[in-house]
C-alpha cells in the first residue's frame, strides 16, 4: 500500500474521519488508475506484435481458421504501415511444419523463431529477440487460445510487459477452451481487445495517409457492413 495512504489512514479521528476519508479514497483512486492498463491508449512506438503457431497443422483443427488468418493479416500489415516489429513463432516446426505462407508473405524478411515451449518468453530465442526491440506492449494473435497464447501472455506479463490481446485474431480447436483462455488472460492483467480495435488505437485519427492507406483493409474485415459513406466521409482529401 501506498505510504501516502498510511499517513493517512494513521490520522483517523472522529472530528476528521469524513475530510481524511475523501482524501484516502481519492489516493486509492489515483493509485487504480495508475495501474489499468485498460486506460491507456496504445503507443505504436512502443508495440511489437507476436503471431504464435498460426501452422496448417495445427489451424486446420481450430474453430474459424479463415478468420483467424484473416484478422492475423490485418495486423501485419498495420503493423508494417506503423513499422511496428513483427515476430513469428512456430511450435516445434520439424515436426508440424512451417507458419502460415499467407502471413509470412506480407514481410520482406520475417522473423520466425522456432519454439518447443508453450510460453514463448521461456524460449531464449524468442524473449530476446522481443527484449531487444526496447518495446514494452505486446500485440499478441495466435493459437491456441487455452495454450500457448495464454502461457504466453502471463510469460510477457510477469517480465512486465503490457499485453493487448486480438481476440477475433485468436483460435482454439473449441470455444469453450479459446473463452477460458481469453478469460484468465484478462483476469491476469492482460487487455482484451480486437483486430479493428487495435488498428484504429494505433491510427489515432481519420484523414491521414496512413488512414486512406488502411481503409481497403478495414473493409475487408467486415465486407457486409455498410460503409461506404462513412469511409468517404472519414477518408478526408
Amino acid at each position: 500500500m501506498h505510504a501516502a495512504y498510511l499517513r493517512v489512514n494513521q490520522f483517523h479521528n472522529y472530528g476528521r474521519q469524513s475530510c481524511y476519508s475523501g482524501v484516502e479514497t481519492l489516493i486509492y483512486e489515483s493509485e487504480e488508475m495508475e495501474m489499468n492498463d485498460y486506460r491507456e491508449f496504445l503507443d505504436r512506438e512502443d508495440c511489437a506484435l507476436l503471431l504464435v503457431d498460426i501452422q496448417k497443422t495445427l489451424l486446420d483443427y481450430c474453430i474459424g481458421p479463415e478468420r483467424t488468418v484473416s484478422n492475423a493479416g490485418a495486423l501485419i500489415e498495420a503493423a508494417e504501415l506503423f513499422g511496428i516489429p513483427v515476430f513469428f513463432s512456430v511450435h516445434n516446426p520439424d515436426k508440424l511444419g512451417g507458419f502460415v505462407a499467407e502471413l509470412t508473405s506480407k514481410i520482406s524478411q520475417p522473423r520466425i523463431l522456432g519454439k518447443l515451449e508453450f510460453d514463448c518468453f521461456q524460449n531464449e530465442g524468442i524473449a530476446r529477440a522481443i527484449a531487444e526491440t526496447g518495446r514494452k506492449t505486446l500485440l499478441l494473435a495466435g493459437l491456441e487460445g487455452h495454450v500457448c497464447i495464454f502461457q504466453t501472455g502471463v510469460g510477457a506479463l510477469r517480465l512486465g510487459y503490457r499485453v493487448h490481446v486480438a481476440q477475433d485474431a485468436v483460435t482454439s480447436r473449441n470455444g469453450s477452451d479459446k473463452q477460458t483462455g481469453i478469460h484468465r488472460l484478462d483476469r491476469a492483467g492482460a487487455v482484451i481487445s480486437s483486430t479493428e480495435m487495435i488498428i484504429f488505437e494505433l491510427l489515432k485519427r481519420a484523414g491521414t495517409k496512413e488512414f486512406r492507406a488502411l481503409l481497403p483493409l478495414l473493409k475487408r474485415l467486415h465486407p457486409n457492413r455498410p460503409q461506404q459513406g462513412w469511409v468517404k466521409r472519414q477518408a478526408g482529401p
